[in-house]
């Protein structure tokens, strides 16, 4: 009969070949993929056209008044997954390329006290994955930064005339508000607003597409 050291010795062996089958056994977790990381050859990728891409905002005045203005200078990407079940959305807007009809208004927006665009160029959004293709508004939640501040924001999203085939134009629209005390523009409280309306017509092609003739794209329903 096996003494004391000689069965201990035995359990010793038996819960190592136990512990490693089970480790074997166990199913890996893959992580989420980026797809803003994914390489070339599994997704594809749509350049934002900025000449058929109008970015549009508004801010009500003394209560009443709905001041306009849009900004000139935009670019960004949407990339999709290989089998096109989602997509997400990059987006780099310049912040001195603002204008608005009154050019006193332009170059408050461009101070300290706005967007500062001395120290601050760019306005970046970047969305989380969502489902492109869909026929109705989508929800869009993503990270804004304006002014060197990020900030979780919810946008919403109109891609039903997306077909994400090649060399055909993508036609995406953008909709949503923003609080621009969230982003440290905490000035002419009792003049301006909190709320900020933002809106987007965009159209982006493929990559491969990117060297042929522009067409028209989103028409600003504003300027109709």
């Amino acid at each position: 009969m096996p003494g004391i050291p000689e069965l201990a010795a035995t359990f010793t062996r038996f819960a190592a070949v136990s512990v490693a089958g089970l480790w074997l056994q166990a199913p890996i977790q893959a992580a989420e993929p980026d797809l803003a990381e994914a390489s070339e050859a599994e997704a594809q990728r749509f350049l934002l056209d900025p000449a058929n891409t109008h970015v549009g905002f508004d801010i009500v005045a003394l209560w009443v008044l709905r001041r306009r203005g849009e900004f000139k200078d935009i670019e960004g990407a949407m990339t999709v997954a290989p089998d096109r079940g989602s997509a997400q959305i990059e987006v780099r807007i310049r912040v001195a390329s603002v204008e608005m009809p009154n050019a006193d208004h332009t170059e408050l927006l461009l101070s300290p006290d706005f967007f500062d665009a001395a120290q601050h160029a760019w306005i970046e959004f970047r969305s989380d994955p969502f489902v492109p293709g869909q026929g109705q508004w989508l929800d869009l939640p993503g990270t804004l930064q304006v002014r060197g501040i990020r900030q979780r924001v919810r946008f919403s999203a109109q891609t039903s005339r997306c077909t994400l085939e090649p060399g055909q134009p993508c036609e995406v629209e953008v909709d949503g508000s923003l609080s621009r005390s969230q982003f440290g523009m905490t000035e002419y409280r009792r003049t301006l607003a909190d709320e900020v309306h933002l809106r987007i017509f965009a159209t982006i092609r493929s990559e491969s597409a990117q060297k042929a003739p522009a067409t028209a794209g989103i028409k600003d329903p504003g300027n109709s």
